[in-house]
């Protein structure tokens, strides 16, 4: 019990898997599994040992992915990394 209390005293840190903040690792598993519906990507975060902070953890993930520019809507409740963003290596639209 005490070690839980421990690992859960961290308050800023928490949101962290290891230094990395969720958000850091959405975005890796974006770049490796392509667009995912809010929910897989959350339950991917969770198997990767992300923590995300909150009452409601995917809610929390889809505010904060809306908010981020590298992340993109491609459908309802589906999320991938905006085209033309350097770490997806594709080429921003010329239009």
């Amino acid at each position: 019990l005490e070690l839980l209390r421990m690992e859960n005293a961290g308050g800023e840190n928490e949101a962290n898997c290891g230094n990395r903040h969720f958000l850091e690792v959405a975005h890796d598993v974006l770049l490796e599994k392509g667009p995912l519906h809010y929910k897989e990507l959350a339950a991917e975060l969770a198997e990767r040992g992300s923590f995300i902070p909150g009452v409601r953890p995917e809610a929390n993930l889809l505010t904060h992915i809306a908010r981020d520019i590298r992340f993109v809507r491609v459908a309802r409740g589906r999320y991938g990394l905006k085209e033309g963003h350097p770490a997806q290596g594709g080429k921003a639209s010329e239009n």
